[in-house]
């Protein structure tokens, strides 16, 4: 793709700061946060990080052909480079970013989910209901982005500004109408979606998560505030009234506010809901904001917590004028990302594999997994790396209680090591992480059999397997292979 170029005196216009060096006839081409990433001609913008400064790497930069800077005042004197010194470079980052590429979001109908869990799941739906209303809109998701130029795996939940504004620019170019996108608690606290206007908000529900990177669970429930309070008034923002802390939020957004859940008072309501092993069906019922409307609906998916998620997305699309048949037909022919309580027949025996990576997701799974009545279940779950002990311990404590029910010990543990290592992004299990769910779970009297690595944890789970069993994979990254695996394990019984 041609590489397009900017006057960095147009970037920096109004932004404040001391620009420096041969600044107003430097041309840039490109913007960089990593200089291990930089190429010719790029602007590298030198933000602060979890474990390192940018200004470090500003000699790396210019080594590696930079044209210009961002940098704090605090950085050394970068002799003969044009640049700007500006207070925190992550708070213009965005705007660099948005004039870079031309403000794409302009041109688009942005829809974005936050939440701890749900998200990837609610943004696939709205974009399947919106291809059934004859758009192709653009998504960025943990699990695919699609531009309308590419597909291919994000590195981050939410894209960094630079990456972010490529996407929406490669939308517009397309001729895409919509995005429909994941926010993350980090892109909000890191400010990614700084001036992005969303015409549809919506909040899945909050539980603990990221608490590597949160100080306090307060913290995090207040990034997830942000997303909404940062809505326009003439925005659409749908909170799950099922979560006392969700429904609060909806003191801080000036945009029309809708409710959803299955209890009365919500603006959309689920009715009449029946989950099986092969999917869920219920009744849709709206009320204002909204037109009064009642339509059936079924989704392939099963549990509770998928109902919600088609109630959030089947209210973001009549929110945008989508009409119901639509919304109906979409979700009943809905196709899931990856790993979201997929199931593989295999044989005599079942296969259910899950991302479930945090307490909230756990719990939503096993409460989908018990309502199954299964004759037998055996657990593989793969270690969170690089997120702190304390998820681990969470989640080996959701686990112990639901074996009280299910009565699936010992369960069985892996590190993924070699499979975590091929990511570009860390995420490989820490000794602290890796010692605190067998600790938590023992505590709380389940039994724990540790792998370091992912294959002979799954050949145990399918030694274990009695014809009619259920083997349930759960883990992020680490179990990204596992119902590949699994599969083969148990065709060799």
């Amino acid at each position: 793709m041609e590489r397009r170029s900017r006057a960095f005196a147009e970037l920096i216009r109004g932004l404040g700061g001391i620009p420096f060096g041969p600044w107003e006839r430097a041309v840039v081409t490109g913007i960089a946060l990593d200089s291990r990433r930089v190429e010719p001609g790029d602007l590298f913008v030198a933000v602060r990080g979890q474990r390192a400064d940018g200004v470090r790497y500003v000699p790396d930069a210019l080594r590696r052909g930079a044209a210009a800077v961002v940098v704090p005042p605090y950085a050394g004197p970068v002799e003969g480079t044009p640049g700007l010194r500006v207070g925190e470079p992550r708070l213009v980052l965005p705007e660099l970013a948005a004039r870079f590429h031309g403000h794409p979001a302009r041109s688009l109908r942005v829809v974005g989910v936050t939440g701890t869990n749900g998200k990837t799941t609610t943004v696939w739906m709205i974009g399947a209901i919106l291809r059934a209303a004859g758009e192709d809109p653009g998504l960025l998701t943990t699990a695919e982005a699609y531009t309308g130029r590419r597909r291919f795996r994000p590195e981050y939940t939410t894209p960094e500004p630079p990456d972010l504004h490529l996407c929406f620019r490669e939308m517009v170019d397309c001729g895409l109408r919509y995005a429909c996108m994941e926010v993350s608690s980090h892109g909000m606290v890191l400010g990614r979606v700084r001036g992005v206007r969303f015409q549809v908000g919506a909040v899945t529900n909050v539980s603990p998560d990221h608490q590597d990177f949160h100080p306090t669970f307060e913290h995090y429930v207040a990034a997830k505030r942000a997303f909404v309070a940062g809505l326009d008034a003439d925005a659409v923002c749908l909170l799950n009234a099922e979560g006392p802390r969700v429904r609060a939020m909806a003191a801080a957004t000036p945009a029309r506010i809708l409710l959803y859940g299955l209890a009365g008072g919500a603006a959309v309501r689920a009715c009449d809901v029946s989950c099986g092993p092969s999917g869920s069906r219920f009744t849709v019922r709206t009320a204002a904001p909204l037109p009064r409307l009642a339509f059936e609906v079924g989704i392939p998916l099963p549990g509770r917590h998928n109902v919600l998620n088609a109630l959030a997305a089947a209210g973001a699309a009549l929110a945008l004028g989508v009409p119901p048949e639509t919304v109906r037909a979409a979700l009943a022919a809905f196709q899931p990302p990856a790993r979201r309580l997929a199931v593989r027949r295999v044989g005599e025996y079942a296969v259910i594999d899950d991302v479930a990576m945090n307490e909230g997701s756990c719990e939503a799974v096993l409460a989908t997994v018990a309502s199954l009545r299964c004759p037998q279940l055996v657990v593989v779950n793969a270690l969170r790396g690089n997120r702190g002990p304390e998820v681990n311990a969470g989640i080996a404590r959701v686990l112990a209680r639901w074996n009280r029910r299910l009565g699936f010990a010992p369960l069985i543990l892996t590190a993924s090591q070699s499979h975590v290592a091929r990511y570009a992004v860390d995420h490989r299990v820490r000794p602290e992480e890796a010692s605190a769910f067998p600790d938590a779970a023992r505590r709380e009297g389940l039994d724990v059999s540790f792998h370091e690595e992912l294959p002979p944890a799954l050949e145990e789970g399918a030694a274990r397997l009695r014809p009619g069993g259920v083997l349930l994979l759960l883990g992020t990254f680490g179990m990204d292979e596992g119902a590949a695996l699994a599969a083969d394990c148990l065709r060799r019984r």
